[in-house]
């Protein structure tokens, strides 16, 4: 019997403080199904400049986006003396499976996200992780972040949090992250937001027996968690949100007219 200790990446130290902080926020949590059995076909109809399937991911991403600037509250922050900041941007920020990750996601920031087509976001991403600097100069704070002693990092994190231009060129104004990439076996789940409003947890599609057409039929459900800074979101304005998105979700719409 018997074991070794392993030196923890440097990007997990990281991880572990921005952790520390969400779970000191009053966030509330929930969960969306939505009927994508037509937008499945959709996708796989509309090939990307890659020669490949429309994502997904691409797809929640600009639904989501949409869903944020068509509800201002979604995209609203705290700031210290009872001040609130609203974006005019949306940027989502979502996790890409990249090298330089070194096993753990590499954060990269959707730009205007609610203005570009299903179409662009996933040329973007795919061409992201393909890129030897996907974070941009972001990739050269993050050594620098991870040597500091943690209560440093910590700080920097408030420090960010109240400068909301900063905020937003460092990890965007909302976040998507796929949960499903882990298997089957996990439908949906929530996570932690560290600094943004609103934050989605995109799960599984399961096959399910749901009305549909005034009859039952077994549909493709996407399982989604919601995650929203309840200082900021109250339980009206977070539930008509999750209408719009659940109804974005189910249109089908690739936004390629805009």
């Amino acid at each position: 019997m018997g074991g070794k200790i392993v030196k923890v990446a440097k990007r997990r130290k990281l991880a572990y403080i921005a952790l520390k902080i969400a779970s000191k926020r009053s966030l509330v949590h929930g969960f969306l199904e939505a009927d994508v059995t037509d937008v499945k076909k959709i996708l796989k109809e509309n090939p990307d400049s890659y020669n490949g399937n429309l994502s997904m991911t691409a797809y929640v991403i600009a639904c989501f986006a949409r869903a944020i600037h068509e509800h201002p509250d979604m995209r609203t922050y705290t700031l210290m003396f009872h001040r609130r900041y609203i974006f005019d941007e949306v940027d989502v920020s979502t996790l890409i499976d990249h090298p330089e990750g070194k096993g753990i996601p590499v954060p990269y920031v959707v730009r205007d996200a609610n203005l570009k087509s299903v179409r662009e976001i996933t040329d973007e991403l795919r061409k992201a992780k393909l890129d030897p600097l996907p974070m941009g100069f972001r990739e050269k704070l993050t050594p620098i972040a991870s040597n500091l002693p943690g209560f440093f990092t910590a700080w920097f994190f408030w420090i960010i949090r109240q400068v909301p231009e900063w905020m937003r060129i460092i990890d965007g104004t909302a976040q998507v992250s796929a949960i499903g990439m882990l298997g089957d076996s996990i439908t949906t789940g929530i996570g932690l937001l560290y600094m943004h409003t609103v934050g989605l947890w995109v799960g599984t599609i399961v096959e399910k027996p749901i009305k549909h057409n005034g009859k039952i039929a077994l549909r493709k459900i996407l399982h989604i968690g919601i995650s929203v800074d309840h200082d900021v979101i109250d339980g009206a304005p977070g539930h008509r949100f999750a209408n719009t998105l659940k109804n974005n979700l189910e249109s089908g719409n690739l936004y390629e007219s805009e």
